[in-house]
């Protein structure tokens, strides 16, 4: 367990920052909207370096999106892609596309563990199959967007050549990575939030 203490020596508009950080950090996810029927809409950008050790390496940029939809309070199903720009250090690069479903699940409208699969193609005659590993957690800036930073590890298998005399190569790939993520409020659960503000105290 963490604790803080304010330093006596400090300036109080630095303790009033400080305690206002602090407090920000565990107040973020009050508001979150992670409720059955609301939808989710994101993604993220970055930049990876991948290899074997041997013959593969690979520089890539890509960005990657997604769409989902609560089932329950804690389940999101869901879809992401991404496309992504290779270079192996030729003259030129790949660009490529992947697709694939995802599942989600959230605890305590908090933190979250993810698995998805994708496929597509790198390349010329190159067919990619990558499957993933998330844990992260949602920091809600307002009523529906979070900032959802996660550590991911994953399988990837890359598959090359002409027919009859293909290739594969597979590595493992982790890393940590920030994503924003829209969440979207179904016409049912605004309508019963209304209700709720709207609802009269009883009359002892």
């Amino acid at each position: 367990m963490a604790s803080f203490v304010l330093n006596k020596n400090m300036k109080p508009i630095t303790k009033k920052i400080l305690a206002l950080f602090i407090s920000t950090f565990f107040v973020l996810g009050v508001s979150a909207q992670i409720e059955k029927g609301n939808r989710v809409i994101g993604g993220s950008a970055g930049f990876e370096h991948l290899t074997n050790g041997t013959n593969y390496n690979i520089s890539q940029f890509n960005v990657n999106g997604m769409y989902g939809v609560l089932l329950t309070d804690h389940v999101l199903l869901g879809g992401r892609g991404a496309i992504l720009y290779q270079y192996n250090g030729g003259r030129r690069g790949n660009l490529s596309l992947k697709a694939g479903p995802l599942m989600r699940y959230y605890f305590n409208n908090l933190f979250f563990i993810q698995t998805d699969y994708s496929l597509g193609s790198t390349g010329r005659m190159s067919i990619q199959q990558d499957i993933y590993g998330r844990i992260g957690r949602a920091f809600f800036l307002n009523e529906s967007v979070a900032l959802e930073p996660y550590i991911y590890w994953g399988y990837i298998n890359v598959s090359y050549g002409g027919r009859g005399t293909r290739n594969s190569q597979s590595y493992m790939d982790y890393g940590i990575y920030f994503s924003l993520q829209i969440y979207l409020q179904s016409a049912l659960n605004k309508t019963n939030h209304i209700h709720k503000v709207r609802a009269k105290p009883a009359i002892k």
